[in-house]
């Protein structure tokens, strides 16, 4: 008999949360981080064997090593997400010295019994988990902030967006099919800036100086490094009103602590820290209003991101919704999207739990455990197999298919 395990990772630079999970049980049965830098050395990261080996073999063996000692033959089906463009099921990561983690290799290995077991890996974008966890959510984890529909059971079958502000800006889309709702990527945190005052203009001007570029992206705004900068542009230019008790911690802090402490100066009613706070609100409300005109999700917008519940009295405030609005002749279609604000931030590793359990829903639980190289079939094929066997009594070789790798629609 094989027991299935659902595995989930989320990937960052820093840190990897890496999950296992029984497919009957919300909770993980087993959880771990891995600090990356320990456990993937610098001269291990141009080996494309290098994740599987140092962090997900380790956490199968050390952490979960029960479950290979019950006599079952054991599937594991995983899904990884992680910040990059994912092409081909297998993403680099930028931050991590361009490390690679190939999806379908990590599905065919054989290396040791642990990789062995894993018999399908799902790698998808960072965000794309977010969009994926706003399926999760329940009445208590979000605020209504305008719309027809104030109650997330009431949502109509429709698009839905996740618009979420963090460290960047992320933006995805959700359709609904016959086997549930599917989310895709979008770089939509990479439009044009487009400023809406004079102040803002100027904003953009001293972007532009600062990173040597010719166009501003939203997310040079609407981020925390973009509090940053926002922050940093008004203190150049009106210097005779800097708070100098919170700039001087500011200048002490850790770059990418900093927008921390503007944050925490916009709450205390610093001038400039809470200005820099509103011109944020501004460019993020009126991008979420962008993709609303742009998709119509009549299934939901959600505010989403470390960003949003930390500033949830800025999100509801006048700001970010006057923005939100401002749409000129197609203002009145804003007033049929449900918008809401999320307040936790672990949609990422709901998502990723989600689109795992969804991939053994849809296998109805008969996928085979990898044996040896030569019997390795792609799961998802053997149906297909038996159909074209029946209709043409064609022998499809052994050799053709002598890799385990999981295509993914």
């Amino acid at each position: 008999m094989t027991k299935f395990f659902l595995l989930t990772g989320d990937i960052g630079g820093t840190n990897s949360r890496i999950s296992l999970y029984d497919p009957a049980i919300k909770e993980p049965l087993f959880v771990h981080f891995f600090r990356n830098a320990e456990h993937l050395p610098e001269k291990s990261l141009s080996d494309p064997n290098a994740f599987a080996q140092n962090i997900l073999t380790p956490f199968l063996r050390d952490h979960c090593g029960s479950i290979f000692e019950t006599g079952e033959s054991i599937a594991i089906i995983a899904c990884l997400a992680s910040a990059g463009l994912v092409q081909g099921n297998a993403v680099r990561l930028t931050n991590l010295g361009n490390l690679l983690i190939d999806g379908n290799a990590i599905a065919s290995s054989t290396t040791n019994r642990y990789l062995k077991s894993i018999v399908s890996c799902r790698i998808v974008n960072d965000f794309v988990a977010q969009g994926y966890g706003c399926l999760t959510l329940t009445q208590d984890e979000v605020v209504y902030l305008s719309g027809p529909f104030d109650n997330l059971q009431d949502l109509p079958e429709g698009p839905k967006v996740c618009v979420g502000a963090g460290t960047g800006l992320g933006e995805c889309y959700l359709t609904p099919s016959s086997a549930g709702y599917v989310c895709y990527p979008s770089e939509g945190g990479h439009v044009e800036y487009a400023p809406r005052s004079e102040l803002q203009q100027k904003l953009w001007s001293f972007l532009c100086k600062k990173f040597q570029i010719s166009r501003v992206s939203v997310e040079r705004v609407v981020s925390g490094t973009g509090l940053v900068n926002v922050y940093e542009f008004l203190t150049s230019t009106f210097y005779d009103k800097i708070d100098m008790t919170l700039h001087k911690e500011f200048e002490k802090t850790d770059p990418d602590q900093r927008a921390r402490v503007v944050a925490t100066g916009a709450h205390n009613d610093s001038l400039l820290a809470k200005q820099a706070m509103q011109i944020l609100m501004q460019a993020y409300g009126a991008e979420v209003g962008s993709s609303a005109i742009k998709w119509i999700p009549h299934g939901g917008l959600f505010v989403t991101g470390g960003l949003t519940p930390k500033n949830l009295s800025f999100v509801k405030g006048p700001d970010f919704m006057e923005a939100f609005r401002d749409k000129g002749r197609v203002s009145p279609l804003l007033e049929k999207v449900p918008l809401f604000a999320v307040l936790g931030e672990d949609l990422g590793i709901r998502g990723v739990h989600k689109v795992a359990l969804q991939e053994y829903e849809q296998s109805q639980g008969r996928m085979p455990a990898k044996t040896d190289a030569a019997s390795r079939v792609p799961w998802m094929s053997y149906a297909l197999v038996g159909l074209l066997g029946a209709a043409s009594g064609i022998l499809l070789s052994r050799t053709h298919f002598s890799k385990k790798i999981l295509s993914f629609k």
